[in-house]
């Protein structure tokens, strides 16, 4: 399924401290010209094997694009990035976001790979920099759904937004 298909992948050696990822870098360019609805087939991802305590990984020759990332990296940005995903969530209890329940269900295997592919990955903000964003006002303004709920306001919501696990370090 697409939910498990990661676009990242990190290795480390536990006595030497170091830790290696690869992460798809750009999105739009990876390209299977297989025009697959839910996710990409699998002729363009990187294989992995461990084989005579050394890791090898490949890209397929085939048809097609694909970007990729590559980061080598102290062990310690995986653990802090576990770290601040904990108390990020904790966060989120403690301002009544989520139910100390549903705390568990915010934490999943976060490593520095992971925040590389979450900033470079998913969209480049070449692509949107120039972009302007307008609404024409001869159609008036839809009506407000919601005249009062959790959030008072702007600073509020950006206050709230910020120690999301994907919203980076708080």
């Amino acid at each position: 399924m697409l939910w498990e298909i990661n676009p990242h992948a990190t290795f480390w050696d536990e006595r030497g401290g170091d830790s290696l990822g690869v992460f798809i870098q750009h999105h739009e360019k990876w390209n299977d010209l297989e025009y697959s609805l839910w996710s990409s087939s699998d002729i363009l991802p990187v294989r992995f094997r461990y084989t005579g305590k050394k890791l090898y990984w490949t890209w397929p020759l085939v048809t097609g694009t694909r970007a990729t990332g590559l980061a080598y990296y102290t062990h310690e940005k995986d653990t802090a990035a576990m770290h601040d995903q904990e108390r990020n969530a904790e966060e989120l209890v403690s301002m009544k976001i989520l139910a100390g329940d549903a705390l568990k269900m915010t934490q999943f295997p976060a490593t520095y790979t992971s925040f590389l592919h979450n900033r470079l990955g998913a969209i480049s903000l070449n692509r949107v920099k120039d972009w302007v964003l307008e609404y024409d006002e001869r159609h008036g303004r839809p009506p407000a759904l919601f005249t009062e709920g959790l959030i008072g306001g702007a600073d509020e919501y950006e206050r709230r937004l910020r120690p999301c696990a994907f919203g980076g370090p708080a």
